[in-house]
């Protein structure tokens, strides 16, 4: 994959998801999904909070700066069942931040976190998207691979949900 359809696959999955929510009603997206899961809202707020985590990696990055992953607290061990409990406690900590907010705040953070993110990765090197091992904080694989996993990726995956589901 290079830049150019990375970004296109961004703003594909980006345009995907926004024709699903215009067919529902600031009701229906605050309705739980099957068996009393996450709303729509829910799940577009947890959307939101991993792209604006990719994004802030991504600056700190392109600024210089270290970057630590996740959240302080969230912070991995390498154990996968650990692993595994961290990160859902992190998708927990987003629904409580969350859940609250009425759907259209959550759709219009949702908007700015996907330019957002779009507008780091139209910045970055076709070399620094591509080529493991160029962004010490993701040194085994192509960090293009982390932005598609929290965004096109993220977003196809939960739309695919919502499709299946009675929203």
């Amino acid at each position: 994959m290079n830049k150019f359809e990375l970004l296109a696959e961004m703003t594909k999955a980006n345009e995907e998801l926004e024709a699903h929510l215009a067919c529902l009603t600031e009701a229906d997206m605050a309705e739980p999904g099957p068996g009393g899961d996450w709303s729509v809202k829910d799940t577009v707020a947890h959307i939101t909070a991993w792209m604006k985590l990719a994004t802030g990696w991504l600056e700190k990055s392109l600024n210089g700066e270290a970057v630590t992953r996740y959240l302080p607290g969230y912070e991995l061990t390498g154990n996968e069942a650990e692993d595994e409990a961290t990160m859902n406690r992190l998708n927990d900590h987003f629904f409580e931040t969350y859940k609250e907010m009425p759907a259209a705040a959550i759709l219009a953070e949702y908007r700015q976190a996907c330019e957002g993110l779009t507008a780091v990765v139209a910045t970055m090197l076709e070399e620094d998207l591509l080529e493991p091992g160029r962004l010490d904080w993701y040194p085994d694989q192509p960090v293009w691979l982390n932005i598609a996993g929290n965004s096109f990726w993220h977003i196809r995956d939960h739309l695919a949900a919502f499709q299946e589901s009675t929203f």
